[in-house]
């Protein structure tokens, strides 16, 4: 099952947060219309500093962080400029 948390237009601050609460999912960022980077974090919400899962793919690619169990997972969308993506779990 996927699971759209959110389709959105962002801009370069502030950043964005969600959050997720669940396991055995993947988090992902797709539909990239500028550079954006995803961090995932549990218990917490994440910084460029503290994170548990940054992919750091850079450009328009999707990023994605695989969370394994259940936990309040907290889901951070950093951008560098402005732009459309999508972050869905599934």
């Amino acid at each position: 099952m996927v699971i759209l948390i959110d389709h959105y237009y962002f801009h370069k601050n502030p950043n964005l947060y969600y959050k997720y609460i669940g396991g055995n999912a993947e988090i992902e960022i797709t539909n990239l219309s500028d550079d954006v980077d995803l961090y995932v974090r549990k218990n917490a919400k994440p910084t460029k500093d503290m994170h548990d899962c940054c992919p750091y793919e850079g450009g328009t690619q999707f990023e994605s962080c695989r969370i394994s169990y259940n936990a309040t997972w907290y889901i951070g969308v950093f951008g560098y400029s402005s732009g459309n993506y999508e972050i869905k779990a599934k």
